[in-house]
């Protein structure tokens, strides 16, 4: 692997778990009444990134907002850890662009 690519790759996925950290901060800081909102968009966002996950395209469920950041968290890890394994790195800058979004969506 070119070390340039790998620097890259490294790069964008350690952006992807600061986004994840950042989101998970924020979600957990609101009450139920706040985030009730935008329930909707981090369900989406995380049955997008299960879409990108390799052999895995099940339809996500919807959740009590207490566990919602908790499936977001695990659906995005299981997201770096198959891509991982598989060697796939092409969707990562996608990832990171849709936890980017969501955190900016947020309040």
């Amino acid at each position: 692997m070119d070390p340039a690519y790998a620097y890259a790759v490294t790069s964008e996925r350690e952006r992807i778990r600061t986004e994840l950290d950042r989101i998970a901060t924020r979600v957990s800081g609101l009450n139920l009444t706040r985030l009730e909102p935008f329930a909707l968009t981090i369900h989406s966002c995380a049955q997008k990134i299960l879409d990108l996950t390799p052999g895995m395209h099940p339809e996500l469920p919807m959740i009590g907002l207490s566990g919602i950041n908790a499936q977001l968290t695990v659906i995005s890890r299981d997201y770096l850890e198959l891509t991982k394994s598989a060697n796939d790195y092409t969707k990562d800058s996608v990832v990171d662009e849709l936890l980017t979004q969501l955190r900016r969506d947020l309040p």
